[in-house]
C-alpha cells in the first residue's frame, strides 16, 4: 500500500487535512512562525478545519478504543483498520479535541491462519522501507503469536534531512474457552529525525536591498549608502523609529554571541558596550552606550509592538535569497522520539440466545512516550539577515561585513509521559422480533455501558547554551541579578554566517551552506574579549581566564514542569434499529471528570551555582491537586433509509478537552475548551454499491480556546478587592467568580 501514515490517509478522505494538503503553522508573539509541520508532522492535521484547542491542529488518536498519544505516528504495518469519526463524539471520548477521533484497530494474532509477508520499497529521494509480518498458530484455534517490524528511512528534497524509524510489534491471542478471548500486544517505537522546514524563513534582505543597501558604523553610528552618502548619527533612543528603512535594532543587546562560520568558532563577545563607570564590577552584561551592532529588518519587524502586534514579517519568496527547493534551512535542528505500548484485553460472552446477547470487555494499556529535541534555529529566529556593520565594536574592520547570517539560541528539550488506561465495557443486545412476532415492530437494540480511567505522569524541561564560568571582576557567580545562573545575560547565543559577502551588482545571496551540527561548540572553554568600562578610557581586554560554555536549564519555571492528570468517565448509549433497520437511532450520554496535579520546584537556593532545579522529577515537591473539572456530554443521531439506495441522516454530538484550569488576568474562570458538531445530509448508494455519494452540511465548533493553559501567576490584590467590593455594592455579586480547588466559586479572591 502507498498509505504509510495518518497524513497519507487524510489525502484520500473527505474533510480531512494532513501535511499533503495542509501546512500547520502558528505565528508567535515575537513575529516568528512556529512550523508545526516540521516540528511534529504526526499532529499537523485536522478534521473539518478543526484541530486541538491550543495549537489548532492534531486529532484524537485511539488504539483499540484506548486513548493514545497522538505524537506517536500512525503506521499501517500492525493495523487491521482505521476508523475515522469526524467531529466531537462523546460516545468514543468525552475528553479530547473537537476535530474528531481516529481509532486504530490493531492487528491480532490469528488462531487459525499461518501467514508470512514482507515488503520493500525505495524512492528517488533516498528513502526506503522494509516491513515484515509473521503469524503462527501454536495450538489451532487456541493459541497464536504474531510479530511485525518496520525499518524505514525517509528521504526529502530539501537536504540535509533525514528520518530513521524502527518499530517492532508482537501479539499473542489465547482462547482458553469457547466464549473467552484474551489478546495482548507490545510495540516498541524509535524515530530519529532531522526534518526540513515546511515554511520559508522571514525575509529581511528584500526590503534592505530595495532601500539602497544601507550599512552601519557601530563606532560613529553613521549610516552609509553606495556612492559615499552618509546620514546620522543614530543613537539607541527610539532607534527603530529613527533608523533608515532596512535597518533595525541589533541582536539581543546584553547577551553574549558566539560568531561561527564553516571554519569554526570565530569568537565570543557582546553586541553593545557600556558607558564608563568609576566603581563596581565592569560587567560585560551592562549595555547602555550607543556603540552597538545593528541588523537588517523590515518595517513590520521594527514596529512589531506598535502598531503591528498582530502582523508577522513576510517570508522569503525569492529563490535568489533562499532556494527552498533543495536546501534545508533548519538542518541544525534534530530530535528523537521513543515509545513503548503494552495492551492486554479480554472479551467474554456471558449470554448468547436467539434474542439476547450479553458480552463484556475489559482492558488495560500502558504507554510511555519520550522526546528529546534540539532546536538551534527556534521558531522566533527563522530569519535571514545580512551583517551591515562595517566595523567591530573595538573599531577594527569587520571581517564578516555584508555576509548573510542566521541566528539562534539553541534550545534543547526533554519530555516524557507515562499513561495508564483502564477500560470496562458491557453490551446487551435484544431483538424483539426474535422474541415474539407481535412485538417485532419495536425493533432490535444494543445498550452499551463503558467506564474508562486513565492516569498520566508528564515531565518536561528545556535547557540551552550558557556561560558557566565564575570569573571574579568579570563574570562573577551570583544567585540573583544579571549574573545569576540562567539569566539572559549568560545565554550563549549563536550567529552563523551562511554565505559570502554581498558585492556591488549582486542580485542574489551567495549562500555556502546552513549549519547541521552545533553541538561541537558546547562544553568547551574559549578566550573571551570584553569591554572594561571601569578603566579610563574604556578598553577591550581579554578575560584573565577562559570562559566555559556549557548547557544549563532555562530559568523560566513555567517550562520546567512535573504534572499528573487523572481522568475517569462513565457513559451509556442506546443504538436502536426499527422497521427492518430502515431507521437507526443513537442516544448517548457520558460524564467525565478531570483532576490535574502539579509539582512545585524546590527552592533554587538548594542548588549550587550554576545548577537550577528541574533537571529531574527529584527536583520537585510531590504534585498536589490544582483543580477538579467535571462535565456531561451527549450524542444524538438518526439515519433513515428512504429506499435501498437513498438515505438521510442527522447528528449532534459534543465533547470537552481535558485542559488544566484556566483563568483570565482577573482570576475569572475560563470554561473548559469544548467542541460541538451539528450535521445533516443525504447519501446514495449507486451501481450496486460500487459508488457511494454523500452530501453533508455540518457546523463544527471549537469553543473557549486559548493559546496556552494555566492560571494567572500575578495579581493586584487591591485592584481585585476594589472590583469585588464594587460588584457587591452594585448588587452584581454573581458576576464575580474565581477558581478554587473544587471548581468555580463566588468567594472573594484571597
Amino acid at each position: 500500500t502507498t498509505v504509510l501514515d495518518i497524513n497519507d490517509i487524510f489525502l484520500y478522505e473527505a474533510n480531512t487535512e494532513g501535511t499533503g494538503n495542509y501546512t500547520q503553522f502558528t505565528p508567535n508573539r515575537n513575529g516568528g512562525i512556529i512550523d508545526g509541520t516540521a516540528n511534529d508532522p504526526a499532529t499537523a492535521n485536522r478534521i473539518r478545519g478543526v484541530g486541538s484547542p491550543i495549537s489548532g491542529s492534531g486529532v484524537n488518536i485511539a488504539l483499540g478504543n484506548f486513548s493514545s498519544n497522538n505524537k506517536i505516528p500512525v503506521d499501517p504495518y500492525n493495523l487491521d483498520a482505521v476508523e475515522i469519526s469526524r467531529g466531537p463524539n462523546s460516545n468514543l471520548f468525552g475528553l479530547g479535541a473537537a476535530a474528531g477521533t481516529i481509532n486504530l484497530v490493531p492487528s491480532k494474532a490469528n488462531l487459525t491462519r499461518i501467514s508470512s509477508s514482507t515488503s520493500v520499497r525505495f524512492d528517488d529521494w533516498g528513502g526506503h522501507r522494509l516491513t515484515f509480518d509473521f503469524n503462527r498458530p501454536l495450538i489451532n484455534d487456541k493459541l497464536a503469536v504474531r510479530f511485525a517490524a518496520v525499518d524505514e528511512a525517509k528521504g526529502f528534497t530539501r537536504k540535509p534531512a533525514e528520518e530513521k524509524i524502527r518499530r517492532y510489534f508482537g501479539a499473542i491471542q489465547l482462547r482458553p474457552f469457547r466464549q473467552t478471548v484474551i489478546n495482548a500486544s507490545f510495540e516498541k517505537y524509535d524515530n530519529f529525525y532531522r526534518r526540513p522546514n515546511s515554511v520559508t524563513p522571514r525575509d529581511t534582505v528584500t526590503e534592505w536591498a530595495a532601500t539602497g543597501r544601507p550599512t552601519f558604523d557601530p563606532v560613529t553610528q553613521l549610516v552609509s549608502y553606495a556612492g559615499g552618502r552618509t546620514v546620522g548619527p543614530f543613537p539607541v533612543a527610539n532607534e527603530n523609529t529613527t533608523l533608515p528603512p532596512g535597518l533595525m535594532a541589533g541582536i539581543n543587546y546584553g547577551r553574549l554571541v558566539a560568531y561561527v562560520d564553516g571554519n569554526g568558532l570565530q569568537g565570543i563577545t557582546a553586541t553593545r558596550t557600556a558607558n564608563p563607570i568609576t566603581s563596581g564590577v565592569p560587567s560585560p552584561f551592562t549595555n547602555n552606550s550607543n556603540v552597538r551592532y545593528l541588523q537588517t529588518g523590515t518595517d513590520i519587524m521594527r514596529r512589531k509592538a506598535n502598531p503591528f502586534p498582530l502582523f508577522f514579517a513576510p517570508s522569503v519568496t525569492d529563490k535568489s535569497i533562499y532556494d527552498w527547493s533543495n536546501t534545508n534551512f533548519v538542518a541544525a535542528n534534530y530530535g528523537e522520539d521513543t515509545a513503548s505500548t503494552l495492551r492486554v484485553e479480554g472479551e467474554q460472552v456471558i449470554l448468547n440466545t436467539a434474542s439476547h446477547l450479553v458480552a463484556a470487555r475489559a482492558g488495560f494499556m500502558y504507554q510511555k512516550f519520550s522526546r528529546f529535541s534540539r532546536s538551534m534555529i527556534d521558531n522566533t529566529d527563522t530569519v535571514v539577515y545580512v551583517d551591515v556593520n562595517s566595523r567591530l565594536l573595538d573599531g577594527r574592520a569587520n571581517p564578516n561585513f555584508l555576509r548573510p547570517f542566521i541566528y539562534g539560541r539553541n534550545i534543547a528539550e526533554r519530555a516524557d509521559t507515562e499513561a495508564t488506561n483502564y477500560l470496562l465495557q458491557a453490551n446487551y443486545d435484544f431483538d424483539f422480533a426474535k422474541r415474539t412476532r407481535a412485538l417485532g415492530w419495536l425493533g432490535s437494540h444494543r445498550l452499551s455501558g463503558v467506564h474508562t480511567r486513565s492516569e498520566s505522569d508528564s515531565y518536561g524541561t528545556r535547557w540551552h547554551y550558557q556561560v558557566e564560568s565564575d570569573l571574579p571582576g568579570v563574570l562573577p557567580a551570583a544567585e540573583t541579578g544579571a549574573n545569576a545562573t540562567g539569566q539572559s545575560s549568560r545565554w550563549a547565543m549563536q550567529l552563523w554566517y551562511v554565505g559570502d559577502a554581498v558585492k556591488v551588482g549582486d542580485t542574489a545571496l551567495r549562500l555556502t551552506g546552513f549549519p547541521d551540527d552545533v553541538a561541537r561548540h558546547v562544553n568547551r572553554s574559549y578566550d573571551y574579549l570584553y569591554f572594561n568600562n571601569l578603566v579610563t578610557p574604556g578598553a577591550w581586554q581579554r578575560s584573565p581566564a577562559q570562559i566555559r560554555v556549557g548547557e544549563g536549564l532555562i530559568p523560566n519555571a513555567a517550562i520546567r514542569t512535573w504534572s499528573q492528570l487523572k481522568n475517569s468517565g462513565t457513559g451509556f448509549s442506546l443504538q436502536s434499529f426499527f422497521w427492518q433497520s430502515r431507521v437507526v437511532t443513537l442516544l448517548g450520554w457520558r460524564r467525565d471528570e478531570v483532576e490535574p496535579f502539579l509539582g512545585t520546584l524546590k527552592p533554587a537556593s538548594q542548588f549550587p551555582f550554576p545548577a537550577l532545579p528541574g533537571a529531574s522529577r527529584a527536583d520537585f515537591l510531590p504534585p498536589s491537586r490544582t483543580y477538579r473539572n467535571e462535565r456531561d456530554t451527549t450524542t444524538q443521531s438518526l439515519v433513515f433509509k428512504v429506499t435501498g439506495q437513498l438515505r438521510v441522516f442527522a447528528n449532534r454530538s459534543e465533547n470537552f478537552a481535558a485542559t488544566s484550569p484556566r483563568q483570565d488576568n482577573l482570576f475569572r474562570p475560563i470554561a473548559p475548551a469544548s467542541g460541538r458538531t451539528e450535521e445533516f445530509g443525504a447519501g446514495a448508494a449507486l451501481f450496486g454499491g460500487k459508488l457511494d455519494l454523500k452530501l453533508t452540511r455540518f457546523q463544527s465548533s471549537q469553543l473557549y480556546t486559548t493559546n496556552q493553559t494555566g492560571v494567572a501567576q500575578l495579581s493586584i490584590p487591591a485592584f481585585e478587592a476594589n472590583l469585588y467590593n464594587a460588584l457587591i455594592a452594585a448588587g452584581r455579586g454573581s458576576e464575580w467568580s474565581t477558581i478554587g480547588l473544587n471548581g468555580p466559586t463566588n468567594a472573594p479572591y484571597a
